[in-house]
């Protein structure tokens, strides 16, 4: 639901920046170029612009489904979505501890955000995820701890084993 959301605040934007309000039987190619070069110049990535132009041909087909009167231009070929491969780019172990020997106490705002960009590198969880951790999250397993909970993206309960690291840091904040 938060995926359409967005999709309908750009569109908003996008009818706010023309200052034209756009029905159903005007949503055809020339909508498309325009929706597409506003995304462009936001700047958004082309994995996004076209999530969005995915968004609005599942309510176009919805709306067709249910016999409303529109514009077809959405079923033409050129309105379409597109994607782009994206590299994975990750941090090594020698450079996550260059971040994590980074002397920062003179400023606690860096060294707090720094401890927190560690806690998502180290658990591999998103910021929504890690930003909502509480002690019950944590349960005692073995001699470390194991941290349990259920992702916001996906609502799906994970379970992570937590390195010294993590722990000396969880253990900072309280």
């Amino acid at each position: 639901m938060r995926n359409y959301q967005t999709t309908k605040n750009h569109i908003e934007a996008f009818e706010n920046k023309t200052g034209k309000k756009y029905r159903l039987t005007e949503i055809d190619l020339n909508f498309y170029d325009a929706f597409v070069r506003y995304m462009v110049e936001k700047p958004s990535k082309v994995n996004t612009i076209f999530t969005h132009i995915k968004n609005i041909k599942v309510f176009l087909t919805d709306a067709f489904d249910h016999g409303v009167d529109m514009n077809l231009d959405f079923r033409k070929r050129p309105f379409k979505t597109v994607s782009e491969e994206i590299d994975a780019i990750y941090l090594t172990t020698s450079e996550i501890d260059s971040i994590a020997g980074l002397e920062l106490s003179a400023n606690l705002k860096y060294d707090r955000v720094r401890d927190w960009f560690l806690v998502g590198c180290l658990t591999g969880l998103r910021y929504s995820d890690y930003h909502q951790l509480r002690k019950e999250n944590l349960n005692p397993y073995k001699d470390t701890y194991i941290l349990k909970i259920r992702m916001v993206k996906t609502d799906v309960l994970i379970a992570v084993p937590l390195k010294p690291q993590v722990l000396d840091i969880l253990k900072k904040y309280n």
